[in-house]
């Protein structure tokens, strides 16, 4: 009974207005960026945005493109991914797996 209450909770969390707009921004980030490449204007996907709940002011959302973009081209070789949190698909990148034992073959 316990986790049942546990995951209806997390599910709540995870698709909550609590979030972070930049957190809900990352969630659809590909999609924005596929439909400014197709010819959308930044202030018609804002007010998409808008009457989708999102509350940013013009400046925020271009700080946060701005961002998001950049996260992205930090780490070039992550594959993007969608999984699912709690019942909820996100869109994930990979994350990197640090080898603590190196191959010393290289330094030969």
């Amino acid at each position: 009974m316990g986790n049942i209450v546990l995951d209806e909770a997390l599910k709540n969390l995870a698709k909550g207005e609590r979030r972070s707009e930049i957190a809900r921004l990352r969630d659809v980030f590909l999609q924005i960026e596929e439909t400014l490449r197709a010819g959308a204007s930044r202030s018609d996907v804002l007010d998409l945005l808008h009457k989708q709940g999102f509350q940013m002011k013009s400046k925020s959302f271009q700080s946060a493109l701005y961002r998001l973009r950049k996260e992205m081209k930090r780490f070039p070789s992550r594959e993007i991914r969608t999984v699912k949190i709690a019942g909820v698909d996100v869109v994930s990148p990979t994350r990197f797996v640090h080898n603590p034992t190196p191959t010393n073959d290289l330094l030969k």
